[in-house]
């Protein structure tokens, strides 16, 4: 079995194969666009949950809950249209057509509800415009714009970041 195992060969019953024929493994013969394809459907489907928490994250800093509750809805209809079984016909239903144009409007909207908050959190905090791309958050989502927080300073007794701590442009 030890032998089987260092020469890449076929493992107990010989279906399974740790190593190709030439005894590289299979990650050797990934291409990187399909690879690059699947890290993106990956990253996407994690997206809602990353919204989720930076929507928790903004009504920790007493900002809207609209960022929370838009990427929550869109997490839970993209679970019901991925496990709820759809009658097969040739189009698409009604109901599967209605539910995927709201999986593309809450994604929009969580996008850029999630953008409007965290640039008012930071324009309002620093006393300095806070510029996000809206292309990229728009294509990006909660991944784009959780990639911009900054750390929080302390307040003067003003509301504003206090004189002679670093001021952060942009």
């Amino acid at each position: 079995m030890k032998k089987a195992y260092e020469a890449g060969q076929s493992i107990g019953s010989g279906r399974l194969h740790l190593f190709d024929q030439d005894g590289l493994p299979w990650t050797s013969r990934v291409h990187w666009g399909i690879l690059l394809f699947w890290v993106a459907v990956f990253l996407f489907l994690l997206a809602p949950l990353v919204g989720i928490y930076l929507g928790l994250w903004l009504l920790s800093k007493g900002r809207s809950a609209s960022t929370l509750i838009l990427y929550s809805a869109l997490a839970v209809i993209s679970v019901a249209v991925s496990f709820v079984p759809f009658p097969a016909r040739g189009a698409m239903s009604a109901i599967e057509v209605g539910l995927d144009g709201s999986i593309l409007a809450l994604w929009f909207l969580g996008a850029f509800s999630l953008r409007r908050n965290v640039i008012g959190y930071y324009s309002g905090r620093e006393g300095i415009p806070f510029f996000l791309n809206p292309v990229l958050t728009a294509f990006v989502g909660p991944w784009y714009v959780g990639g911009h927080l900054r750390a929080d300073f302390p307040l003067d007794d003003s509301g504003k970041v206090g004189a002679g701590l670093l001021r952060l442009t942009v």
